[in-house]
Order: C-alpha cells, then structure tokens, then sequence
C-alpha cells in the first residue's frame, strides 16, 4: 500500500442522466477513509469534488450553454457556446491528471457503465497506474483490458488494499 502515493477516485458521476444531475457520491469519502486507514499520508483526489467547484465558477451562463445542448439536433464544436467548450477542457484535464496517479480506484456498482469513468480508467493505464475496479461488470471489456484487479464491492476492494502491505 505504501507504493500508492496518490490516488484518483472514479465512478458514475452524471452516467446517462441529461442536465447536471449528479448520481450519489457518497462512496468517494468511503473510499477515501479505507486508502486513509492503510496509508494516512495518502492523496485522494476527487474529480467530481473538482468539477463542481469549476461548475460554480463558471455559473449561470455554463447552465444556459449546456441545455441549448439539449436542443441542438447536431453539435459542432465549432459553435460551441464559450462556457461548454470549457468544461469540455476541464473533463480533459482531469481525465488526463488519472494517468499521472499511482492508482485509480473505480466505483462502478450495479452494473452502471460509466463512459467517463472508462476514460479515466484508460488514462491511468497508459499512464502506468493501478486500476482498482469495484464493480461486478467483469465481463465489460473496458473494464477488464483496464483494470489490475477487479473486486465486487468495498469490503473485498479494502481485503486487496491488505494484501499489498
């Protein structure tokens, strides 16, 4: 466990859902508190955490942006609206920071793919990170040509965080 010094933690955050409706988070402070219990001087990072602060930033005129989406039967980016092709570059950042970790942990519970996820899952790989996938999709393809070890749910993800003292 001490080789893992920072640690990206993914999951469902949006899925299919339109809009800026957000799934339950609550899982990034459980995972968190299981990495911290094995290594106190871990660095967890947070995407979704990030992406609402760049949310708030930006405000009311990202929200308007993002619904003309909604109604757009074809999106070029080209005619973007400035506020979108933002947060666009920021789900890239983030993405691209996945691969700099030493591990990225993947919360993907009830059979819920996440394209998002599967990009941050990717992004550590070739980066040369760990990818830990709490999930019971083991026959997903991305999951499986991604992940180093694939566990059903926290308790077994927290009984391989013992076995890599």
């Amino acid at each position: 466990m001490s080789k893992f010094r920072t640690v990206f933690v993914a999951g469902t955050m949006q899925g299919a859902t339109p809009g800026f409706a957000i799934r339950d988070q609550s899982y990034r402070d459980d995972i968190g508190d299981i990495l911290r219990a094995y290594n106190p001087g871990i660095e967890c990072f947070d995407p979704h955490q990030a992406m609402q602060s760049f949310i708030a930033s930006i405000g009311m005129p990202l929200a308007v942006g993002y619904q003309k989406l909604a109604e757009t039967a074809v999106v070029d980016e080209a005619e973007l609206d400035s506020e979108v092709s933002l947060i666009r570059e920021k789900f890239r950042e983030l993405t691209a920071y996945a691969g700099k970790c030493d591990l990225l942990v993947a919360f993907l519970p009830g059979g819920v793919p996440s394209m998002g996820t599967a990009m941050e899952m990717y992004s550590a790989h070739c980066g040369g990170g760990v990818v830990a996938s709490i999930t019971d999709m083991r026959q997903n393809l991305a999951v499986l040509s991604t992940s180093e070890v694939i566990v059903p749910d926290l308790p077994a993800f927290e009984s391989w965080l013992a076995t890599k003292g």
